[in-house]
């Protein structure tokens, strides 16, 4: 088309795709864009959610209350950074494969499914509070980073050992156990919060560049290496 243009969802639509839905060209979908009202989108069980759109924040929000659910499948199929807004709840109980760039979460919600990210991709945690609930996983030799969100381990998970696992700020906590198989590293100022054991079994490194600075155990956290 001419430019980026949007799908408003608004007035309280609730729309569930069960096939195959793409968001492509430079387009995005705005949510509450001009009435309000409680908006969703499901991606249900066996359908596809391609998001294959160049815009910035291809999942966007003007006013109202905003929710993307995903239960079936959602792709990440374009280069750069790519963000859904942070007023956007997402709730991933399917999984999520990001191909290629950075796919970063600024929203609050839940996770019980499989962020599968490949090679010198990023899926990036990067505002709001995230649940991580029994059935979360990460696959394939990507980078789960959290940079800014309250991330929160809710039951005994095990991260598989292709990922990297990253804090470049933020902070992950919670009363779950999580073990790091792969790798662990440190790049900004973060912290490591509540009394779920985090457990290291990989290659780990704090290396924060900009001059001297930490990463804070706090919070009756143990940290087993």
């Amino acid at each position: 088309g001419s430019g980026s243009d949007y799908l408003s969802l608004t007035g309280g639509k609730s729309w569930v795709n069960q096939g195959t839905l793409t968001l492509g060209g430079d387009d995005y979908i705005y949510f509450g864009a001009y009435g309000g009202g409680n908006n969703t989108l499901t991606n249900a069980a066996g359908a596809t959610l391609n998001l294959s759109s160049t815009y910035g924040t291809p999942i966007e929000r003007y006013d109202g209350s905003a929710t993307l659910n995903n239960a079936g499948t959602l792709n990440q199929t374009v280069a750069g950074t790519h963000s859904t807004n942070g007023y956007v709840t997402f709730n991933n109980t399917g999984t999520v494969n990001v191909n290629t760039g950075t796919l970063s979460i600024l929203g609050w919600g839940t996770d019980t499914g499989t962020y599968n990210i490949l090679a010198g991709a990023v899926a990036n945690f990067a505002s709001g509070n995230r649940n991580l609930n029994s059935g979360f996983a990460l696959t394939g030799p990507g980078t789960l980073n959290i940079s800014g969100a309250n991330v929160s381990v809710n039951s005994a998970i095990t991260l598989g050992s292709q990922t990297t696992l990253q804090l470049s700020g933020g902070t992950l906590g919670g009363a779950g156990a999580l073990t790091v198989t792969g790798a662990f590293n440190v790049t900004g100022r973060s912290t490591l919060a509540g009394t779920g054991t985090l457990t290291t079994q990989g290659v780990s490194l704090i290396n924060i560049g900009s001059g001297s600075d930490y990463l804070s155990l706090t919070g009756g956290k143990s940290w087993v290496n």
